[in-house]
């Protein structure tokens, strides 16, 4: 969304066991790199930036909800 000013995160995906994405977004420039996960864990964690007020609860509740929804879809196609 574009009230998100930066985001970083460490996301790790079912179909790529072993492995983890750092993510880094700064305004319009974003990154996605893949690397071997050393402590092979199993949850990801996400971090976004904004102004103070720029995000409700129900928002960020919908923007999880897709990213869940399409994460078990891409899931359900392998």
């Amino acid at each position: 969304p574009p009230q998100v000013l930066r985001a970083k995160g460490i996301l790790r995906f079912s179909d790529a066991p072993g492995e983890r994405a750092v993510l880094q977004l700064v305004g319009k420039r974003s990154s996605l790199e893949f690397e071997p996960d050393p402590g092979g864990g199993a949850r990801s964690a996400l971090v976004l930036i904004g102004r103070t007020g720029s995000f409700s609860a129900a928002e960020l509740d919908a923007l999880f909800r897709q990213l869940e929804a399409s994460a078990l879809t891409t899931a359900a196609r392998q």
